[in-house]
C-alpha cells in the first residue's frame, strides 16, 4: 500500500506532462515578416481563434487542426504572396508513447516482475491514450509548417 502511494506523485506529473495540449495548446503563433516591411498578412482556412488580418512583422495565430490554410501577404505597389501551411504531426505527442518506458525506467516500477510489467502497461496506456485522445480532439498533436515566413515581395509590373 505504502509503495502505491509513492506512485500518486509520479502518476500525476506523467499524466500531465505527456499532453501536447498542456504544453502548447490547440493554436500555434506563425512569425510573418516581409521585405517591404508593413504589408498586410490575410490568413484563410485557418481555423477558429486565428488571427484574420495582420501587419507585418507580426505573430499570427492558426489552428494545429487546420489542413488548408493559407497566408496572404500584400503590399501597395507589389504582387501578393501566398504561402500554404502544411501540418505534421508534434514532437510532444511522440512523448506520450514514452509512458511505458518511463515508467520502467524509473525508481517507481522496476519492471522485473510480472505484476510491475502489468501496472506499467495498464497506467502507460491510460496515461498516453488520454494524452493522445486529447492533443487529437484539440489538434494539439499537430504543428503547422513552415513556423517561420518570411516574404520578399515583387514590385508590381504596372
Amino acid at each position: 500500500m505504502r509503495r502505491d502511494l509513492n506512485l500518486l506523485p509520479i502518476l500525476f506529473v506523467l499524466a500531465f506532462a505527456r499532453c501536447a495540449t498542456v504544453h502548447h495548446g490547440p493554436l500555434q503563433r506563425i512569425h510573418v515578416d516581409s521585405d517591404p516591411a508593413g504589408a498586410t498578412v490575410k490568413t484563410k482556412d485557418c481555423g477558429p481563434g486565428s488571427t484574420r488580418v495582420a501587419t507585418t512583422e507580426a505573430a499570427v495565430w492558426v489552428s494545429r487542426r487546420a489542413t488548408r490554410c493559407t497566408l496572404t501577404v500584400s503590399a501597395a505597389g507589389f504582387e501578393p504572396e501566398t504561402i500554404s501551411l502544411h501540418r505534421e504531426i508534434s514532437p510532444r505527442t511522440h512523448d506520450n508513447a514514452r509512458a511505458i518506458g518511463e515508467m520502467c525506467d524509473g525508481d517507481a516500477l522496476d519492471c522485473n516482475s510480472f505484476s510491475d510489467v502489468l501496472v506499467a502497461v495498464f497506467l502507460g496506456g491510460i496515461i498516453s491514450g488520454t494524452g493522445f485522445g486529447v492533443d487529437a480532439a484539440t489538434g494539439a498533436m499537430f504543428e503547422q509548417q513552415p513556423n517561420a515566413v518570411h516574404v520578399e515581395l515583387v514590385p508590381s509590373s504596372q
